[in-house]
């Protein structure tokens, strides 16, 4: 797992700015919304935590997203290292599992339902037109070690064509809605802040059917989730 990076993502001279942060638990959401307050936004909580301050509005989901219409990265980035310190909130492992991945079984094979931060819906849309990518390192880790446990193809979108694909641009770029291996995909799947010589992206809705699915045992599961690092605001209950 990398380290914590606040990574600022704009996917247009005049749209919103975005930072990935960890996903908060109470306690770091809590120091957020202090922050805000201090600078003299008036916050609001209702669902997602909200600063307003003149015509400055500053977004926080607990997912780990922060949006605004003008650069917050002088906003949040002072209090960050004081989100990294506050202590990880225990809730059992499964619980913690369903934070990142739904599963359910179809026959020898799966479908994963992913909950990422950025790369769903129309900001999925306007990443790949922007070619750029919202994956974060521990969503990257996460959909990778799952991937890893399949065998045979699954569907999703690359930069570069396979056997069997389909053309779909997106902007004025030019992608592939493609069949390919599915532990091949983990390998192609592009995290932010970086882009290979062949890269491959999730769907838009965050599900993937894969044909055939080996379940990890609970062992393999604790260890991934246990070494998400400072990415994840929670952490395995010790008595679960």
């Amino acid at each position: 797992m990398q380290p914590f990076k606040l990574h600022h993502i704009s996917l247009s001279d005049d749209g919103p700015h975005f930072l990935l942060l960890p996903r908060l638990n109470q306690g770091q959401e809590d120091l957020i919304a202090a922050r805000l307050v201090e600078l003299g936004h008036a916050v609001t909580r209702s669902g997602i935590l909200a600063g307003r301050r003149g015509s400055v509005l500053v977004r926080v989901n607990s997912n780990g997203v922060c949006w605004s219409n003008e650069d917050p990265t002088d906003l949040i980035a002072p209090i960050i290292p004081r989100v990294l310190t506050t202590p990880k909130q225990p809730v059992p492992h499964l619980k913690l599992s369903r934070r990142y991945v739904g599963l359910l079984r179809r026959g020898r094979g799966a479908v994963f339902r992913f909950s990422l931060r950025m790369e769903l819906s129309r900001w999925w849309r306007e990443l790949r037109a922007a070619d750029q990518s919202a994956l974060a390192p521990d969503e990257y880790d996460v959909a990778a070690f799952f991937l890893s446990h399949t065998e045979g193809e699954c569907r999703l979108l690359t930069d570069f064509p396979s056997e069997n694909f389909q053309v779909r641009r997106i902007g004025k770029r030019q992608y592939y809605e493609s069949r390919i291996d599915a532990k091949e995909a983990a390998r192609f799947l592009r995290p932010v802040g970086s882009k290979g010589q062949r890269n491959a992206y999730l769907p838009s809705s965050g599900v993937l059917e894969v044909d055939s699915f080996a379940p990890p045992g609970p062992t393999e599961t604790r260890q991934l989730l246990s070494g998400l690092g400072d990415w994840s605001g929670f952490s395995i209950r010790t008595a679960d």
